[in-house]
């Protein structure tokens, strides 16, 4: 992934324009909190974050982003937590990775004054998870009835190990270029015949289950 601090207007430039790059950003922001960035060791604030997030969109608006942040750092606040909900909800990610934190002995973390309750972390956690699988959901949801290439990861159904099964009775699982594999859900096809694992074919979007998407191969 790339350190959002780090990353500089000419990668972005070179990443939206050269062809066999996938538009997908996976960025580690951690938290909005400029202060505990700091107590992580990391860098940035909330006018940062949106400012590239921005030039993203700009450069490539149909680009997939995805984040990760840690609820329950020590030193937390309630209105840091709140503040980051916030964030959340103005920049959008397609796709979040969430984590309470753990503590790991011998680390400088684990020996920092302030840290927050379990059930806290918890309950952060929970909040943080519901937030964003409405923003996922919505952000799904842009792309049912439009066209994209699917990249088939496996063949599915009764039949997946017959290459001359029937059409109807093989389905495949795939994903686009805005889905990272294992993490950012999956296109699910449910009539696939003649397509092959390592194969791109070209789909239109027709539904969302929850973070997945459904397709069907359009007719060559």
């Amino acid at each position: 992934y790339l350190q959002p601090a780090e990353l500089r207007p000419g990668l972005l430039e070179v990443i939206a324009s050269t062809e066999g790059v996938a538009p997908y950003f996976d960025l580690s922001f951690q938290h909005s909190s400029p202060a505990l960035l700091r107590r992580m060791r990391r860098f940035g604030d909330p006018d940062s974050f949106l400012e590239l997030l921005t030039r993203i969109r700009g450069l490539a608006s149909e680009a997939g982003v995805r984040s990760n942040v840690i609820v329950g750092f020590p030193g937390e606040t309630d209105e840091e937590f709140e503040d980051m909900l916030g964030l959340l909800e103005e920049i959008r990610f397609d796709h979040l990775g969430a984590f309470a934190y753990s503590e790991e002995e011998s680390t400088p973390a684990a020996r920092m004054e302030g840290q927050v309750d379990a059930a806290v972390k918890r309950e952060r956690l929970e909040r943080v998870m519901e937030v964003q699988q409405a923003i996922t959901q919505e952000q799904n949801e842009r792309w049912i009835g439009r066209e994209v290439d699917v990249l088939i990861d496996r063949i599915t159904g009764r039949d997946m190990d017959d290459p001359e099964a029937d059409a109807g009775q093989r389905g495949a699982v795939g994903r686009t270029a805005r889905q990272a594999l294992e993490i950012d859900g999956m296109v699910h096809i449910d009539d696939a015949a003649g397509a092959r694992a390592g194969e791109f074919v070209r789909a239109r979007i027709l539904d969302v289950i929850d973070n997945d998407l459904k397709a069907a191969i359009l007719d060559d």
